[in-house]
Parts: structure tokens; sequence; C-alpha cells
């Protein structure tokens, strides 16, 4: 694997309709993949941080656009077509669910991004969308003090062909739950965190590789000298 599954997840603040952006939903890969039928395992465990709650159909007070909460990995590389399932955390009660798409491109019009990093259009991206009533869109306290703690919401898992990972970007968007001015307004963070990504060849491999392909070629040459010679003769 090209990097390390123990490496921190990086987040990036943004901002939507003015409001301060803070960590909403963050993905982050439990452990290798599993080989299994079809290919390799990837699990997601995805957590709601405190000042967060969950809204299906949520309006921005501050830019008047609705929004869903969302969660978007970008470019899961050789994702295998009907293998993503979400594992709500019932035991959270909130009577409410993640709907999981696959599609190659995703709106980005509430969404950010990590710089440098972009959304291939010919790779699926996985995005969670959330269906149910509001969850802990109010109460989250003063914005001093938050009455609610991070929680694993729930884990999402997809398969893929591919074993070799890579960072590529994650985007989630909730709902403010803190502060006087800032609550049940809309923000969203931008990360990187892990997901597979084709194949390509190491250093070595390709070296071996052309060395393979000249050798390949100077006995095609040789070949040809001799069948030369004896036509010759």
């Amino acid at each position: 694997m090209r990097k390390l599954l123990s490496a921190g997840v990086c987040l990036l603040s943004a901002v939507i309709g003015g409001s301060a952006a803070q960590a909403s939903l963050v993905p982050t890969l439990v452990n290798s993949p599993v080989a299994v039928s079809g290919g390799y395992l990837y699990t997601y465990n995805i957590k709601l941080t405190g000042d967060q709650g969950l809204s299906a159909a949520a309006v921005d007070p501050q830019s008047g656009r609705m929004f869903d909460s969302q969660l978007t990995i970008f470019d899961f590389a050789g994702y295998v077509a009907g293998s993503a399932n979400v594992n709500f955390n019932t035991a959270l009660d909130p009577g409410g669910n993640f709907i999981v798409t696959t599609p190659n491109t995703t709106d980005t019009t509430f969404l950010a991004t990590v710089p440098g990093e972009r959304d291939s259009a010919d790779v699926p991206n996985l995005v969670l969308n959330y269906t149910g009533p509001d969850y802990r869109t109010t109460g989250g306290g003063d914005g001093a003090t938050n009455n609610f703690q991070d929680v694993f919401i729930a884990t999402v898992s997809a398969i893929s062909v591919y074993n070799d990972t890579d960072y590529t970007s994650f985007s989630g968007i909730g709902v403010k739950n803190t502060g006087t001015t800032t609550a049940n307004t809309a923000a969203f963070n931008a990360g990187s965190t892990l997901a597979p990504v084709a194949q390509v060849p190491e250093a070595a491999t390709w070296a071996m590789m052309v060395i393979g392909f000249g050798v390949v070629g100077a006995s095609l040459r040789s070949r040809r000298a001799v069948h030369a010679i004896a036509n010759l003769g």
C-alpha cells in the first residue's frame, strides 16, 4: 500500500452561506482491505461531530438554499457495482439512515474539496445522503460549550477490484447545532481519507518489463540474422 492506514485524516475548513464550517461527517478506513469474493472489502467508520446534526431537508437561513446532510468519498476506484452497504448505528435511535449512490461525478454546490485533488469523471464516488427525521440539529449549546459528543453514526462498506490505496478527498455537510447565530445553519468540511486506486507497476517492475522487452527484441533480431545467413547459403 502506498500510504499507511495509520496516517491521520487531514481536514479542511470551508465556508457556506457565510457560516464558518466545522468538521461534520468524517470517514475513516478501519483496516486494510479484506479479500472477499469479487475483490477487496473496504469499511469506513463515519463520525458525526458533536456540534453537527443531520437533516434530510434543511434550509440554510443565511443563504436560503436547501440541502441535505451528505458525505461523499471521491474516486473509489474499481468499485464493484451493487456492493456498497451502510449500517446505521441504531443504538443512537435517530430514526433515519443513509442512502448510498455511486455516481461518477457529484454536485459540489455544497461540497468543499481538497486543493489539488479532483473528482475524476470516469471513477465512481461513494455518496451517502441522509434520509429521515432531523437528528441533533438543535440543542448543542451556546458555542462556547457543546452538549453533544462525537459519535460513530454509521459504517459504510464497498468492494473494489483493487487492494492498493492512496489518499482521496471526502466532503461532508451537516447542520450546525451550536451558537446563538450559527445554529441551524449549513456547515461542511473536506479532508483526505484512504480509498482504492488502480494498481500501477512499481519502478522495479517497469525496469524488469523493459529488460524483458529488450531480450525479446534481441532474440527476434538474432533469429532474423540467422535466417538471412541461411538463405544466403
